[in-house]
C-alpha cells in the first residue's frame, strides 16, 4: 500500500515538474520574442498613428494563453512606440465553446466570437474606418518541434489593406539564420562624364575618321541583382549576380561632316557581379539604411565588342524596399562595330545616380 502511494506521489510530482518546466520555456520565448518586437516597432518609421491589434491567429500546439501573452506584449510594445492605441472590446477575437446536447449525443463545438459578430471581414473593415482607425496589427503565431516561438507581424492599412510591413520574430535567435536571405534588386541610373573623346571610322573609306571630339558623355540604364547573404549568420553581407542594359550617348558636340549624321548612341548588354556591405538599423528586422556595394561587370555592345566597368556605389535606405544610391564608375572604352565603327573614351570617372528597389 505504501509502496503504491509512493509510486503516485512521484507520478504526481513529475508531472508538476514537467508542467512547470514546459510553462517556464514558454515565459523565456515570450519574453525574447517580446523584446525583439519592442525594438522594432520603437524604430518603426510606418505612415499612420492610430493603431488596433487583432487577436493573433493560432496555429496547431499554440495554447490560448501563449495567444494572449503575446497580444498583451504587442499592445505593450505599441503603447510605447510614436503609435495612439484604439481599444474596441466588442472587436475581440476569441474562442468560444458550444454545447448541444441531444438523446444520444452531446457534442462540443468551438468557435470564434468574430465570427459570430460579424457577417464578414468587411464589416470588421467598416467598423474600424468609422473610429478612425488608420492601421491594424495582425499576428500569427507559430511552434517548432522544439517548442520555439515564431511570430509574423503585419501592419496593414484600414483604408484599403495594403501591408506596409511584415516582420517575423524568432524565440530561437538560430533559427532566423537557418536559410539564407535571397532578393534581388531592380535599378533605374542615369550618369554623366565631363571628359569623354567620341570619333567614328567609316571603314569602308580610306580617310573616314571623324573626330576625336571632346565631348560631356551621358549613360543611362536599368539593372537587376540576384543577391543573397553572403552567410547564414551575417545579413549585412550580399553577393549577386548583375544583367542590366545601359545606353552610352552624347547630346552634343558630335559633328559628323561626312554623313551628316550627328547623333552618338552605343547600347549595351551588362553581365557581372556585385558585392554589398550595409549599416543596418536596431531591430530584429535590421532594416539596411546605409550602405556601400562594388560591382565590376562587363558591357557587351555586340558580339565582337566589349568593356569592363567597375563601380563604387554608396546606397541610402529611404523605406525596407526603397533606395537612393550615388556611384563613381571607372569604364574601358565603349566601342561598337559594324559597317561603322563608334568609339567613346573616357578621360576621367563617371558620377552615377539613382534609385534601387529591393523585392
Amino acid at each position: 500500500m505504501f509502496k503504491r502511494i509512493f509510486i503516485i506521489s512521484i507520478l504526481i510530482f513529475g508531472g508538476i515538474l514537467s508542467a512547470q518546466t514546459k510553462q517556464s520555456k514558454d515565459e523565456r520565448a515570450i519574453s525574447d520574442v517580446l523584446r525583439s518586437i519592442q525594438l522594432d516597432f520603437e524604430s518603426s518609421i510606418i505612415e499612420g498613428s492610430r493603431v488596433f491589434v487583432m487577436t493573433p491567429k493560432l496555429s496547431i500546439g499554440v495554447s490560448p494563453y501563449l495567444r494572449d501573452r503575446l497580444k498583451d506584449g504587442l499592445t505593450n510594445a505599441l503603447g510605447d512606440s510614436k503609435f495612439q492605441l484604439v481599444y474596441q472590446p466588442f472587436l475581440e477575437d476569441n474562442t468560444a465553446k458550444k454545447i448541444e446536447v441531444r438523446d444520444t449525443v452531446v457534442r462540443v463545438q468551438q468557435f470564434s466570437t468574430m465570427n459570430e459578430d460579424y457577417n464578414s471581414m468587411r464589416s470588421v473593415i467598416d467598423t474600424l474606418n468609422a473610429y478612425s482607425v488608420d492601421l491594424f496589427v495582425a499576428s500569427r503565431i507559430q511552434k517548432t518541434q522544439d517548442d520555439h516561438l515564431i511570430v509574423h507581424v503585419q501592419f496593414v492599412k484600414t483604408k484599403n489593406l495594403e501591408v506596409l510591413s511584415t516582420s517575423s520574430y524568432f524565440s530561437n535567435k538560430s533559427a532566423r539564420n537557418t536559410t539564407k536571405n535571397k532578393g534581388l534588386y531592380i535599378d533605374v541610373f542615369t550618369g554623366q562624364n565631363n571628359s569623354s573623346l567620341a570619333y567614328r571610322d567609316y571603314t569602308n573609306l580610306s580617310n573616314g575618321i571623324v573626330g576625336p571630339y571632346n565631348v560631356v558623355s551621358q549613360i543611362n540604364g536599368v539593372t537587376t541583382v540576384f543577391y543573397q547573404d553572403v552567410a547564414r549568420t551575417v545579413s549585412s553581407f550580399k553577393g549577386g549576380l548583375l544583367l542590366g542594359a545601359e545606353n552610352s550617348f552624347v547630346r552634343e558636340g558630335f559633328k559628323d561632316t561626312l554623313y551628316q549624321s550627328h547623333t552618338f548612341s552605343i547600347p549595351s548588354f551588362l553581365v557581372g557581379l556585385s558585392i554589398r556591405a550595409n549599416l543596418n538599423s536596431s531591430g530584429s528586422k535590421g532594416r539596411p539604411v546605409l550602405g556601400i556595394e562594388e560591382r565590376i561587370f562587363l558591357g557587351k555592345p555586340t558580339m565582337i565588342d566589349q568593356y569592363l566597368v567597375s563601380e563604387t556605389r554608396i546606397n541610402i535606405g529611404i523605406t525596407e524596399f526603397l533606395n537612393l544610391f550615388g556611384s563613381v564608375r571607372y569604364s574601358q572604352p565603349v566601342a561598337f562595330s559594324s559597317s561603322v565603327q563608334q568609339i567613346l573614351e573616357f578621360q576621367s570617372y563617371s558620377l552615377c545616380y539613382g534609385i534601387s528597389v529591393n523585392i
